[in-house]
């Protein structure tokens, strides 16, 4: 169908919270929550009855929203209908452009597209005269998605045409990327396949220039960290500064103290003259002994009081002589650091580059080596591939292929089967980034060889997958422990049965609203082997009606996010993946990448790469094309 709708993402978020069957409008709404329904009307009828009409308004609307929120969206719609006629009462333009655009994305979600272009119409109304183009924008969008479902692909066009001058004008490269996807699609509906084209390449390009822009923040990170050192380095400075200040300080004292030295001998030297006047008047003779002391003791003192001063100077001296020595040693220790750091601040930028450009040329490489999403739809119309690697290169991979029948082969046979079949893998492999990418490019070889072999049963896939995997990394006589986990199908009878088997990993089916979990066998391909023969399980289904099939790795139930930074969890996805199984499965894809970006939020880092691959089987209007 169309790409993210804004709106639906408030609406994967809060909507179904079971764990394993399908959920359904109208349903009946448990009983606490039908009391919190009713304490909100009362309210709202007591502030209407009052003359409160916007206190009014608000409870009507949250009524409305607990009951969109339990999957009852008829009730919601009449309650957002009641505080939609209040609010025209009070002039109150923003709530209605708000509750119109809830009203329309529950009526498409209902599949009621008239009633959705209708209330998404008065929403883009009010938006228009508000001049709030980015809201305006998205409206265009919502009603694009609305009459593409309706098959008005002229009047969609004409909508996401709108909607993209709007995102170039507000300079928005994710919607501009997001638009320029959904016109590439409306014009492939429409046959315009240059047009197509040319919006697939814009597309494209801004997927480049936003991943150029997360590249240019981590260079970004690097300048910080340069201008943390310097500021380092200009504290150092500091301190030498404040040394030569202390030193200076010093030489003042010791300045003062010779002065007031000074000042204390000739004191002394004016008393003892007139002690020596005294004490001849009295007696001469001991004024004589007294005085020869007085002048022996002066000297004494003299000399004392010199070599005081002396050893004050020297230790001065010394002291600066000390401070100047551990100054012009800081000074080389400065420049030799701020040069150490220069140096390494740009082998660190050499480093990041050389590093990151050969992590992009094994990304090209990667994606060079691995199937495309367009050719598993040119087998099974109705498929995509979700992969959203942590790094650059992912250590998560899919793989599809059909089925070669050879004659030289290792692999037990049937008399006589030339049936076609269609090989399809989601794999998750020991470790991400550069490690996992090489253990990637492994499996790929592997089942590439085995299915060429003569390999078409799943089990016994797996199970030479996991011979060969041990038999590579010698692990029957070293330590390394490197394998994968891994969802292997085989579809055959033009779609009417598939096989499966697995290693960790489950399978995902969905028909007639019921969710089935098969699981795979507990061990995984490669690593440690215990056991004498490791031999996986084959599960075989028969596909009597449509059926929405889906495989993964547990990179999405491990990431963290929402309010409460918790994992994500397998009963999310259930939740989620019986929300959209009934959708086309592209705007299956699209809805997938919307709940994981608002889960993720602004501050979660991704922990592990992501895949997640879904295909639908039994849909007479997209048959399976095995030939």
């Amino acid at each position: 169908m169309s790409p993210a709708i804004k709106y639906f993402v408030l609406l994967l978020i809060t909507c179904f919270s079971s764990s394993w069957g399908g959920m359904v409008y109208g349903q009946k709404i448990p009983e606490a929550i039908q009391r919190e329904i009713d304490a909100n009307l009362a309210l709202a009828k007591s502030n209407e009855s009052q003359g409160n009409l916007s206190e009014a308004a608000m409870y009507y609307g949250k009524v409305a929203k607990v009951y969109w929120v339990n999957n009852q969206g008829k009730q919601a719609i009449n309650h957002y209908e009641m505080a939609a006629s209040l609010n025209i009462r009070i002039g109150n333009s923003n709530a209605l452009r708000t509750i119109y655009g809830n009203m329309g994305v529950i009526s498409s979600d209902q599949e009621e597209f008239e009633n959705a272009i209708v209330y998404f119409q008065k929403s883009l109304t009010i938006s228009k005269k508000q001049k709030r183009k980015a809201d305006v924008a998205n409206m265009l969008v919502n009603i694009g998605s609305a009459q593409l479902e309706l098959n008005r692909s002229q009047e969609s066009l004409k909508s996401f045409t709108e909607a993209n001058a709007l995102a170039l004008e507000l300079n928005d490269l994710s919607l501009i990327k997001s638009t320029y996807g959904v016109l590439a699609e409306v014009e492939t509906k429409l046959g315009h396949a240059e047009k197509s084209a040319e919006y697939f390449n814009l597309y494209s390009a801004f997927s480049r220039r936003l991943q150029r822009d997360q590249m240019a923040l981590k260079d970004k990170e690097v300048s910080e960290r340069e201008q943390h050192a310097k500021a380092q380095v200009n504290e150092v400075v500091q301190s030498k500064l404040l040394t030569e200040e202390e030193l200076q300080q010093q030489t003042k004292n010791l300045k003062s103290t010779k002065a007031t030295l000074q000042k204390v001998e000739l004191i002394s030297k004016e008393k003892q003259l007139q002690i020596n006047l005294l004490s001849k008047q009295r007696e001469l003779q001991q004024a004589q002994l007294r005085a020869q002391a007085m002048v022996r003791n002066a000297i004494i003192g003299v000399v004392i009081f010199m070599m005081g001063i002396a050893g004050l100077i020297l230790y001065g001296y010394n002291q600066k002589r000390k401070a100047n020595h551990l100054l012009e040693k800081q000074n080389i220790e400065i420049a030799a650091k701020s040069q150490a750091l220069e140096l390494a601040s740009l082998q660190i930028r050499r480093q990041n580059d050389n590093i990151t450009s050969s992590i992009n040329y094994a990304q090209r490489i990667q994606e060079a080596l691995l199937p495309t999403e367009e050719g598993l739809q040119t087998v099974i119309p109705e498929s995509f591939v979700f992969l959203q690697p942590r790094d650059i290169v992912s250590g998560d991979f899919h793989w599809f292929s059909k089925s070669h029948h050879s004659k030289n082969t290792t692999f037990k046979q049937i008399a006589g089967d030339s049936e076609p079949r269609f090989f399809i893998t989601a794999a998750d492999c020991t470790g991400h980034g550069v490690p996992g990418a090489f253990m990637s490019m492994i499996g790929v070889n592997l089942l590439e060889n085995i299915t060429r072999s003569g390999g078409v049963v799943a089990s016994d896939i797996l199970n030479e997958l996991h011979r060969s995997v041990r038999f590579m990394l010698k692990q029957y006589k070293n330590d390394n422990r490197d394998g994968m986990e891994i969802a292997f199908c085989v579809i055959r009878n033009q779609g009417k049965t598939i096989e499966f088997a697995g290693a960790r990993n489950p399978l995902i089916l969905i028909k007639n609203g019921e969710l089935t979990i098969i699981k795979g066998d507990a061990v995984p391909v490669g690593g440690s082997q215990n056991e004498e023969q490791r031999e996986f399980t084959l599960h075989t289904i028969d596909i009597d009606c449509p059926t929405s099939c889906y495989i993964f790795s547990d990179g999405i139930l491990d990431q963290f996010g929402g309010p409460d930074s918790v994992k994500f969890t397998s009963r999310r996805l259930r939740d989620l993946l019986l929300s959209i199984h009934q959708l086309p499965m592209a705007e299956q894809k699209v809805r997938v990448a919307e709940t994981i970006k608002a889960w993720m939020g602004l501050h979660e880092p991704q922990l592990d790469d992501m895949l997640l691959m879904g295909f639908r089987l039994g849909d007479d209007e997209h048959p399976v094309n095995l030939s």
